[in-house]
């Protein structure tokens, strides 16, 4: 985990073996110090242990280390130091279910200016009113529309821009017009993603290219447009499932794999406090919501999946 790019080989060991049932599967992380001889013992006594669910282990010297969870209650105050009283916060797939929740809750709670940035954007301010007129109840855009103008009335000043963030000249642009608009950005959300869905024998490059670029490719040209800058905090959205894995969903995991290892190098992300949070699933919306190809692969994620306040709440902590 100490190479991001690298981590993406964790999400796939954690799902071949939930769709190919015969198969284990480990990532061992080695150290460059020790001697040839000693890697290539401790790699065959790997692979002679019988199957467990130590899908990453470390070796440091004489020790093997293998991952464990522990509990942790959830802070239930605000930390001042974090957020700023009208900072300026830009927020990637800021346009999308999840982004939209944490924008209202930043407007909220410091009437934060939020740069939300979207692949497709949304009408100019001006066709907003007539948008609505002629639009039917549950019009994606008219929802987003109207989610903004929730914001705004909460004490948010927002800022709609249309961006690709997988492509390096537009997230630069996104971050200069942002900054040109507020001033300096002091944080980033980085919600910008696309579910995937298709068993392993079935992917071809550009469907996981597709899953892959905005979570890799936007956090990497992201971490350009802020190079020498220290930002109070930049926010990875991942998911639980590159812990868990899904079968069918390969594709997704290895891409929140990367996120999850970009925050835990130090100073791989220009913040503060480079944080990745591995969320559950959203009931209300973000890809919890999502239907189409594949669907019926992930259409039982839901179920217990988080309300729209738990997420804020986790969020908040």
């Amino acid at each position: 985990k100490s190479n991001p790019l690298k981590a993406p080989a964790i999400g796939v060991a954690r799902v071949l073996p939930q769709e190919f049932m015969h198969l284990t599967c480990r990532v061992v992380d080695i150290d460059r110090a020790e001697s040839k001889s000693t890697v290539a013992l401790q790699i065959r006594n790997e692979c002679a242990r019988p199957a467990v669910n130590d899908t990453v282990v470390a070796y440091r010297g004489s020790f093997r280390w293998t991952e464990q969870f522990e509990k942790t209650e959830l802070v239930r105050s605000v930390n001042s130091r974090l957020l700023k009283e009208r900072g300026v916060y830009l927020i990637t797939g800021g346009l999308g279910g999840v982004g939209l929740e944490v924008a209202a809750y930043l407007a909220g709670a410091v009437r934060a200016r939020l740069a939300l940035v979207g692949r497709r954007g949304l009408p100019s301010r001006d066709q907003w009113d007539g948008w609505l007129r002629s639009h039917a109840a549950g019009d994606p855009i008219s929802a987003r529309i109207e989610s903004i103008r929730r914001i705004e009335a909460a004490g948010g000043e927002v800022l709609v821009l249309s961006a690709d963030v997988a492509k390096s000249d537009e997230a630069m642009r996104a971050v200069g017009s942002a900054e040109q608009f507020f001033g300096p950005v002091d944080g980033v959300i980085h919600a910008a993603g696309v579910p995937g869905g298709a068993l392993i024998e079935r992917q071809t490059r550009q469907s996981s290219d597709a899953v892959f670029a905005p979570k890799i490719a936007g956090t990497l040209n992201l971490c350009a447009a802020f190079a020498g800058r220290q930002l109070d905090f930049f926010v990875l959205c991942s998911s639980l499932r590159s812990w868990m894995g899904a079968p069918g969903r390969v594709e997704y995991c290895a891409a929140n794999a990367f996120l999850d290892a970009a925050a835990q190098q130090p100073g791989f992300l220009p913040a503060r406090l480079p944080i990745s949070i591995a969320w559950d699933n959203w009931a209300e919306t973000g890809m919890g919501m999502w239907s189409g190809q594949g669907a019926e692969l992930i259409a039982d994620e839901s179920a217990n999946a988080m309300t729209n306040a738990e997420g804020v709440a986790a969020f908040r902590a």
